[in-house]
């Protein structure tokens, strides 16, 4: 098929402006939310249990649970990039034409239909990966209510065992495998309809993706805040669920084009409404590590003035900090006294120190932050002095 040909097809330019967006959009944003539990929300973990039960166990642990995070979701984006880089291939091999403009080359044929037994085999999982993500959000969000716990973990279970059936069917939809490739099949090879597996799975789609919607209509419309607060977090939590209408378009697909000659058009119309499904599905699962950076930022700036005061104290004294520097907001003694008296002697603190860079609206817990900070800069600098002085010995 020659380059103009290529151009003159819309499926074949809607199907590589597809694919040149997944991997635009999406990938950033999955590496973002790598980003955001492995770098911030592990610091946050370890600085949190450390107030409660020390610094030497919670370290592993966090560490472990947030290697397994990165790696699961770096499997599902090496699932979803697999998924998008089989369409480009599928439709570079031919996969955008109808039957009838097709070579009859056996080896070209017998690509092709490679191309989409992958393609077919890597959606299962994909799936499974994404809606397991999002229902474990509303796990999450939702944790009080005891009844909604127990539907969601249903679902959990239905979509799990749904999608781990429909996976090894996909995988052994011919008997030989290599029946569903091969132009001339065995006499004794038996082969499942692939438009009929396609059917069969937009169905489960749809129910579960109009669940993932449904579970927080429901549960949200039972609480008890304005109305448009309770729109806005419907349409925050239910954002994923856009799918829907993609998994009952390629429902719709289907069912209309089941046998109709031109399979090969079908199968790339279903890869295009599966891709949007995904694709939507992994961007309202990464939403939550845009909502923790944001938080991130907006407390950064005031850590990075402690810290930089820190410093400027450190190279102007040689002795133990004592807060008499120009360059700190608050004295050690001064701090350990809000974190013992509370938010009562915070408001005044922060009122007497206006003018040294923290508002008066600033949280108690910003301050107990400072504190804690300030500790562990002076176990550092203790550790130092140790070891200088173990070292003169």
């Amino acid at each position: 098929m020659s380059i103009a040909g290529r151009e003159e097809n819309a499926l074949f330019r809607v199907n590589y402006a597809t694919q040149i967006l997944c991997f635009v959009v999406v990938t950033p944003l999955v590496f973002l939310r790598i980003f955001v539990r492995w770098r911030l929300k592990r610091a946050l973990g370890i600085d949190d249990a450390a107030c409660f039960i020390g610094w030497v166990r919670p370290i592993p642990l966090a560490t472990v649970q947030h290697v397994r995070v990165a790696i699961a979701n770096l499997v599902l984006q090496a699932l979803f990039m697999g998924f998008c880089v089989n369409a480009l291939i599928y439709g570079f091999s031919g996969g955008t034409k109808p039957p009838s403009e097709l070579s009859h080359d056996q080896h070209e044929t017998c690509i092709k239909a490679r191309i989409s037994y992958i393609a077919t085999a890597i959606y299962a999982p994909t799936a499974l990966f994404v809606k397991t993500s999002l229902i474990y959000i509303l796990i999450r969000v939702f944790a009080p209510f005891h009844q909604g716990m127990v539907a969601l973990y249903c679902l959990l279970g239905i979509t799990i065992s749904y999608y781990i059936i429909i996976t090894f069917i996909k995988i052994f939809i011919c008997n030989p495998v290599s029946a569903y490739w091969t132009k001339a099949k065995k006499a004794d090879a038996l082969c499942l309809s692939q438009p009929g597996v396609i059917i069969a799975d937009s169905i489960i789609s749809f129910l579960t993706d109009v669940a993932i919607f449904a579970f927080p209509v429901a549960l949200t419309w039972s609480l008890q805040m304005p109305i448009w607060k309770k729109i806005k977090v419907i349409l925050l939590l239910g954002l994923g669920s856009v799918a829907v209408a993609f998994s009952l378009f390629r429902l719709v697909i289907g069912v209309r084009e089941r046998d109709y000659p031109e399979e090969t058009t079908m199968f790339m119309k279903s890869i295009l409404t599966a891709n949007a499904e995904l694709g939507l599905g992994l961007i309202c699962a990464c939403l939550p590590a845009l909502n923790v950076l944001s938080s991130y930022s907006q407390e950064r700036p005031s850590l990075l003035q402690y810290f930089r005061s820190r410093k400027n104290a450190v190279h102007s004294s040689n002795h133990i900090f004592d807060g008499s520097q120009p360059g700190d907001p608050f004295s050690r003694s001064q701090l350990n006294s809000v974190a013992r008296r509370g938010s009562t002697d915070s408001a005044t603190l922060m009122a007497n120190h206006g003018q040294a860079g923290l508002s008066v609206g600033e949280n108690h817990e910003s301050i107990i932050k400072m504190v804690s900070l300030n500790q562990h800069w002076e176990n550092a600098s203790q550790s130092n002095q140790r070891a200088e002085h173990s070292e003169i010995i």
